[in-house]
């Protein structure tokens, strides 16, 4: 059986006609990065979080953070140095992760950070901005690599979001 080609062109010219609106969202993206490339049991490991956006954009509502790890090589010491514009929530107690929502089985534990402006003036500054730095006292080298991932809990109407994941060397 034969289709003729009108009928083709007639398809395929509705698909594209019905799918060219599609858009992507624009991303709040999280990077992290470290000058430590590997870490030993009893070393503190400090990295610093970023944040930008694919529009440059100054101005948006905010941002809920969730900052992941695995608690059974290294446990939060400390945040600090956080971008303070419109900072609502610095959770540093940590909590379970029992839904897995960086889906990363590696991972059990996360803290909460997040930033909200109901004038939409968030972050306020020229990007990419530092949000924080976590200090984190590594407790084990049973392993030979940890992760470090970024979720979201909330993000700018518009935007979805886009998180790092670190892999940090654990040295015997």
């Amino acid at each position: 059986m034969c289709i003729p080609r009108k009928i083709i062109s007639t398809v395929v010219g509705w698909l594209l006609m019905m799918f060219s609106d599609i858009s992507v969202a624009d991303q709040q993206a999280v990077m992290a990065s470290s000058n430590q490339s590997s870490v030993s049991a009893g070393d503190t490991l400090v990295i610093d979080v970023f944040y930008d956006n694919d529009n440059k954009d100054p101005s948006l509502s905010g941002l809920g953070l969730r900052l992941y790890y695995d608690s059974s090589i290294m446990k939060i010491a400390s945040l600090g140095d956080f971008l303070d514009r419109n900072l609502v929530i610095k959770n540093v107690e940590s909590m379970i992760d029992t839904d897995d929502s960086d889906n990363d089985p590696s991972t059990d534990r996360f803290v909460l950070v997040a930033w909200a402006s109901l004038n939409n003036d968030w972050p306020g500054m020229g990007l990419p901005v530092l949000l924080l730095k976590a200090r984190f006292e590594v407790l084990s080298d049973e392993k030979e690599l940890t992760t470090i991932n970024f979720n979201s809990s909330s993000t700018a109407a518009g935007y979805d979001f886009s998180g790092d994941r670190l892999e940090v060397q654990i040295r015997n």
